[in-house]
């Protein structure tokens, strides 16, 4: 998924894997997934590829 600033990678589980920082890392050398800080994020981004899902199946 890849919005504005962020992009997440999910696994088939639909479980993120990876996280970019495309705003501030364009070459997506650093993969901050794991940082606790980011936590709430990847729920939401996990929110909006479920809804964006559920709208187109």
């Amino acid at each position: 998924y890849l919005d504005r600033d962020w992009k997440l990678m999910l696994n088939r589980k639909g479980e993120a894997y990876r996280l970019f920082d495309v705003k501030n890392d364009p070459q997506e050398m650093e993969d901050v997934v794991s940082r606790p800080e980011h936590a709430a994020l990847i729920e939401e981004l996990e929110k909006k590829v479920a809804n964006r899902l559920s709208e187109t199946a």
